[in-house]
């Protein structure tokens, strides 16, 4: 069923079911959260809001802008790289954007993108193209309800028991 598939998808995606924000807390609350039932995996992020000034758009974007683990890969809501590399915590002014941005945006490895974090102009150069799991698993679940909605996903009964090749072409595939 589509619902043990997108289960199935999330728990190899190691993709969050419950999301919390505060604007401040104490590091040893993390401790505390991951012993409570039912938490298999926790991860502490800093997300922010963004202006994003990108060219041909009439006026300024908005988006969020967050940080990654310096410990290598995410526990939860893991990037795929499709290009390029993550950011590197010693260099700074480095980002890794989606690749649904990139391509509507036509962004490269290299640009730069021009940003408005807290208040303070900031260009950030283009490291690393990604996707996540989030975003893949959401889009194609929606597809998937879409498609099934307008054309169905499967074959009714009889025509599956007789088999798609008298069904669809009316004739014999193969012969058993």
């Amino acid at each position: 069923s589509l619902e043990e598939t997108r289960n199935a998808f999330y728990e190899r995606a190691h993709f969050g079911t419950v999301f919390a924000s505060a604007d401040h807390a104490p590091r040893y609350l993390a401790s505390r959260i991951g012993k409570l039932s039912g938490v298999l995996a926790l991860e502490l992020r800093i997300a922010k809001p963004v202006i994003l000034d990108v060219i041909g758009m009439s006026e300024p974007a908005s988006g969020m802008i967050y940080s990654i683990p310096d410990h290598g890969r995410a526990s939860v809501n893991q990037l795929y790289l499709r290009s390029g590399h993550l950011p590197e915590k010693s260099r700074g002014k480095q980002i890794a954007i989606m690749e649904t941005f990139a391509n509507a945006h036509g962004f490269q490895l290299g640009d730069n993108l021009n940003t408005i974090v807290n208040g303070k102009k900031l260009s950030l150069q283009i490291v690393g193209i990604v996707s996540t799991f989030v975003y893949t698993g959401i889009a194609t679940f929606i597809l998937l309800k879409l498609v099934d909605a307008v054309l169905g996903l499967r074959i009714d009964t009889e025509d599956e028991t007789r088999g798609l090749d008298l069904a669809e072409h009316d004739e014999r595939g193969y012969d058993l």
